[in-house]
């Protein structure tokens, strides 16, 4: 054998490799890219482009924390790069910590002030950090250079409903169809968006966004109903029957191609900016869905069997869909509960679904916990729950819409920056007038909101509060 076959091949030329992993990247082979990253960086580890690569790519599979650390190493070795700076803001937003999400999306803007996306990571942290005037600064910034921006006039938009502007929130809001990524649902063919005036022929409407989007905006149903002579809607299986009870004479359809032969369209969440919602003008506060009544008789019985006695019955639930984009900040593990697992005299119906589920095998509080999560089916089975509940306590998940749509009493836990619908500094909300708002006072705080209504109810039902 030659020297030459038993040489060993020399290492691939780093910057070849580094090629390699973004042009995988870009073809979204994350794990690939990933491999080639890591074994760049055993020879080369103070590669600053290959290490902001990774932290993206672990940021994009949900490891926040270390695709921070990684950035921040990046700008260890390349601190003059605005690139890194602006991506470390944006990574620490989404890890929920505006404070440190600010400050290099400050330092991203001094490097390059001209640069349109440090500039919305930065306003987008500015706004979880409820630093609005700020972040409606760096908004309008973008906006006067790229008047289209969907991203900058959202968040315009956001800032403006939360502050209860409804007037320019709702007319910004119909911007978020040009976000990127964003795509508006629509029928097959050249079907016109309705404008909320009174027209011939068939309205159809489409159940768009999440959930308790969905349930929020469906109000305006019966008000569409009154402005065409026939109305279709589109929208899950999950809640079907719960809009048919809400409009009876409308035709109900779970695919979208089963609406034919429609005059105009729309989505629910065009609905409210229609009508001309304003702040003191949200109808229907005190409750408009109603309950299956043979659902609700199955569901009095087996709550009689599962928690006979005299206890309250409160409904749980302590985390939303992990794909919901505020999701980190909003849910919350069932063990942060326990100040209200500790109240006396209370059985607790968890109403959780999906993963967050298993949780309650780990549970040995002091107060009955009945999963009811497994056995709920659809909507239809969750409103029917809720009737015959005292209470309900929910981080801002669809099962608070419900509740409030079905005028039952709730109580939402809400992060410091809360959803736009929120609004801002009060206790309770337009959207329903028998849903309590508990907010975080600080960022980070949640065990402290469920603590403080833990000791609210404790006071209220006259029990001790005390483990």
């Amino acid at each position: 054998m030659s020297d030459s076959e038993t040489r060993e091949t020399p290492p691939e030329n780093p910057e070849a490799l580094f090629l390699r992993a973004s042009q995988l990247h870009a073809a979204g082979r994350l794990e690939e890219a990933k491999a080639v990253i890591q074994a760049m960086l055993a020879t080369t580890p103070n590669h600053a482009g290959a290490l902001n690569l990774l932290a993206i790519i672990f940021g994009q599979q949900g490891d926040l924390g270390r695709a921070c650390d990684l950035v921040a190493q990046a700008i260890d070795h390349d601190g003059a790069n605005p690139i890194y700076h602006r991506n470390l803001c944006e990574l620490r937003r989404q890890n929920d910590h505006a404070a440190s999400a600010m400050e290099a999306g400050r330092r991203a803007v001094a490097l390059a002030p001209e640069d349109l996306v440090a500039r919305m990571n930065l306003a987008m942290a500015e706004q979880d950090a409820l630093a609005l005037e700020a972040a409606v600064a760096n908004a309008d910034f973008v906006l006067a250079r790229d008047a289209e921006n969907g991203s900058a006039h959202f968040l315009k938009a956001q800032v403006a409903l939360m502050q209860g502007a409804f007037a320019e929130g709702w007319e910004e809001y119909r911007w978020r169809w040009k976000i990127p990524g964003a795509e508006r649902p629509h029928p097959a063919g050249n079907v016109p968006e309705w404008d909320g005036a009174t027209m011939a022929g068939t309205l159809l409407l489409i159940a768009d966004q999440g959930f308790g989007d969905m349930i929020q905006f469906s109000r305006f149903l019966p008000w569409a109903r009154e402005r065409c002579d026939q109305l279709v809607l589109a929208c899950p299986r999950d809640i079907s029957d719960l809009m048919r009870r809400l409009v009876p004479e409308a035709r109900v359809v779970t695919e979208l191609n089963a609406a034919k032969d429609v005059a105009a369209y729309e989505v629910f969440s065009s609905l409210p900016g229609l009508a001309g919602t304003r702040l003191g003008s949200v109808p229907l506060a005190d409750g408009y869905l109603t309950v299956d009544p043979v659902r609700q008789s199955r569901w009095h019985k087996r709550l009689a069997q599962l928690a006979p006695g005299p206890n309250r019955l409160v409904g749980l639930v302590w985390a939303g869909r992990r794909e919901h984009r505020g999701d980190r900040m909003r849910s919350m593990p069932l063990a942060a509960f326990q100040p209200l697992l500790a109240l006396p005299g209370v059985t607790y119906i968890a109403l959780q679904k999906s993963e967050p589920v298993a949780q309650i095998g780990r549970y040995f509080g002091p107060a009955p916990l009945i999963n009811l999560g497994p056995e709920l089916e659809d909507f239809d089975d969750t409103a029917a729950v809720l009737t015959e509940l005292d209470l309900l306590v929910s981080v801002d998940t669809s099962v608070v819409h419900l509740s409030g749509a079905l005028g039952r009493p709730a109580h939402a836990l809400l992060p410091f920056r809360p959803d736009w619908r929120w609004l801002l500094g009060r206790s309770d909300t337009p959207w329903y007038d028998s849903v309590t708002l508990w907010r975080d006072e600080a960022p980070r705080t949640r065990p402290a909101t469920v603590a403080r209504l833990a000791e609210f109810l404790a006071k209220t039902w006259e029990v001790s509060a005390v483990a």
